[in-house]
């Protein structure tokens, strides 16, 4: 088109060069642009426009309006057309665009009129990526960065990652993006299992795009790592455990030099110490010492540490239990104790109907059979006799000979018995609600019952030091109370009881200081015990535990009183607590306690139920007796257990 232009234009312009100014006919002008409609296609850098005027001379012409994709040189917007064809260049300026443009070229000039072009054009998508990080350093410790790329140019730019090293991962790896579109790539690097090194990658970008661009290197640095791990955080040893295994683990990145150390004295370590080389593992076999392990539940931790300082733990629970009680393979149903002889004399159904009478200290017993089961015992002060009694009957035992000497019928069943040093026997019976108490005369063997008054059955009955006198607490009777009787006179006869109507708790049994100057009740209650009945049974005080008194026993010589407790309410099935209370006597002070042994069944610890509790003459050694709670599941659930008592001064 453009020599086609040429070959039009030039032989005008050359009739009209041939004429002289002077001879110019202005009305003769005219301007003419070659071509008149343009098109640039998405290939062309650049195009060119051609002005001339006819006939052939010099004017001035402009260009005032072009569009705003074009670029024209400044001289050429304004010039004089010079003798021939003036040639004007467009440039077009396609960045950042895409699509079809139109627009318009005007020109006037001085003498010569105007003339417009009218201009295509046609650009095509140019993708450009721009990347924001030619490097990027994880260090030692970071485990994400992240870098964009984005569509600087125009069309669609399609993007891939190659597949990176095992140590980095890159999410999204590939995606396509529209102009000024952006994308934020996530790298993550992962340590584990790698020697210590610095790690490089490329990270090699596969785009359509039509500009150069970097790749981008990624670096990482593993430092020295000297962790390991344990297969376990925790070892459990029940009663019966003695040796537990645990793997350490070297999951570093080198070899580790490590120990294992506790500060309790409760396990053997082997090996204690050690080298693990990466990767490997070491097999701990923890051995209990129990000899060195205190009853019951035991913690510990054994702490693991390394030459780099790398620092774990594990924690060691365990079961422990030593018997130190003694077991006395039989179920006792009542006992008494003589200050005396230091003996505990107690009555058993099972395995056999017997009187037992234990020394505590020796831990030697003098069996006794008897005919029918036993409901309860007594014994007198020498300890030279003792009498059981029974539904109808009781039973009198030369404890020295070890024999039944003699069983006398009774007209009750008998719930307590007292027996006197002067040969005569007293029972309590356990029901037909008033109810005189039945005194045997146990050299002839003949009943004498009270007649003259009743008590109420299920009174339990108790032998003041003196001998003069029992003391008598009922059971069943609302409020509680506590009465005298004189034995005297061999029959017992009822002097009087207590000043007090519910004002303070009695709940059906006593106790009696081993002077006999003090009445301890089971409702706490502490009184005075007088031969003067204005002095007799009046308050002193009162025992400071929670729950009420299940058995108690003084000691003049220590000047301290011993308590067991029962946390029910129904004196018929009393539940002793696992506890050993000490006060002194003097100010009823508290001084402490101690928790009974449990007892052991089916790997598994139970409370022990403390029933009766005595002391040797000094206080120093406290014996009690105690009974394996109901859910052991025992055949014999008795045993003896002797407390040495640390709160003498």
């Amino acid at each position: 088109m453009k020599k086609l232009l040429i070959s039009v234009i030039l032989p005008v312009l050359l009739l009209i060069g041939g004429c002289e100014k002077n001879d110019l006919d202005i009305s003769t002008l005219k301007l003419f642009v070659s071509p008149d409609t343009l098109y640039i296609a998405d290939a062309d850098s650049f195009k060119d426009i051609y002005i001339s005027v006819q006939p052939q001379t010099g004017i001035q012409y402009q260009i005032t309006q072009y569009p705003s994709w074009l670029f024209i040189d400044s001289t050429l917007l304004k010039a004089k057309i010079a003798n021939g064809i003036n040639p004007i260049r467009l440039v077009p300026l396609k960045d950042n665009l895409e699509g079809v443009y139109s627009g318009k070229i005007s020109i006037i000039s001085d003498l010569a009129g105007t003339k417009d072009v009218y201009v295509y054009m046609s650009v095509s998508g140019h993708p450009k990526i721009y990347n924001s990080s030619k490097s990027i350093d994880f260090g030692t410790t970071d485990n994400t960065k992240t870098f964009t790329i984005e569509n600087s140019g125009t069309g669609i730019l399609s993007w891939s990652i190659n597949k990176p090293n095992n140590w980095l991962s890159v999410s999204p790896t590939h995606g396509n993006l529209f102009k000024k579109q952006k994308v934020t790539i996530t790298l993550q690097c992962n340590r584990a299992n790698m020697n210590k090194n610095i790690y490089n990658h490329m990270i090699s970008l596969i785009t359509n795009a039509e500009n150069s661009y970097d790749s981008v290197n990624v670096s990482m640095e593993v430092p020295l790592n000297s962790t390991y791990n344990l297969s376990a955080k925790e070892l459990k040893y029940d009663y019966t455990d003695n040796v537990k295994y645990v793997y350490l683990r070297n999951t570093g990145n080198s070899p580790l030099t490590w120990s294992a150390s506790s500060q309790k004295q409760y396990f053997d370590i082997v090996p204690a110490q050690g080298l693990v080389n990466q990767g490997d593992s070491v097999l701990l076999k923890i051995s209990t010492n129990r000899t060195s392990i205190p009853n019951g539940k035991n913690t510990a931790v054994i702490n693991f540490n390394n030459d780099a300082n790398f620092k774990d733990s594990l924690l060691v629970t365990i079961d422990h239990f030593v018997e130190t009680k003694y077991m006395l393979n039989c179920n006792v149903v009542d006992a008494e104790f003589c200050r005396k002889t230091n003996k505990i004399y107690m009555v058993t159904a099972s395995p056999t109907n017997a009187l037992i009478i234990l020394d505590p200290e020796t831990k030697t017993k003098q069996t006794v059979r008897l005919n029918k089961t036993p409901s309860c015992v007594s014994v007198n002060a020498n300890g030279t006799k003792a009498l059981v009694g029974h539904n109808g009957m009781v039973s009198y035992i030369d404890i020295a000979s070890s024999t039944l000497e003699k069983e006398c019928s009774i007209s009750c069943d008998a719930l307590d018995v007292v027996l006197t040093s002067g040969g005569w026997g007293y029972v309590f019976p356990i029901r037909d609600q008033w109810c005189a108490i039945h005194g045997v005369n146990l050299t002839t063997g003949l009943e004498s019952n009270s007649s003259d008054w009743m008590i109420y059955a299920g009174t339990l009955g108790r032998l003041h030091p003196s001998e003069k006198y029992m003391y008598g607490a009922d059971n069943g009777s609302s409020p509680s109370d506590i009465e005298k009787y004189d034995i005297q006179n061999g029959v017992a006869s009822m002097l009087y009881d207590s000043p007090y109507h519910g004002d303070y708790p009695m709940n059906g049994n006593l106790w009696f200081s081993e002077d006999g100057d003090r009445i301890f009740t089971r409702g706490k209650t502490v009184l005075r015990s007088s031969e003067l009945k204005t002095l007799d049974m009046y308050y002193n005080g009162n025992v400071d535990v929670t729950n009420q008194i299940q058995s108690l026993f003084h000691s003049k010589s220590a000047d301290q009183f011993f308590v067991l407790t029962s946390n029910s309410s129904n004196w018929t099935t009393t539940t002793g607590d696992p506890y050993l209370y000490v006060f002194n006597y003097s100010y009823l002070n508290y001084l402490g306690k101690f928790t009974l042994e449990s007892f052991m069944s089916n790997n598994k610890l139970y409370n022990a139920e403390g029933n009766f509790v005595f002391t040797d003459s000094t206080g120093k050694q406290i014996y009690v007796l105690t009974k394996a709670n109901s859910g052991a599941g025992l055949l014999y659930e008795w045993a003896l257990q002797t407390v040495n008592n640390n709160f003498l001064n």
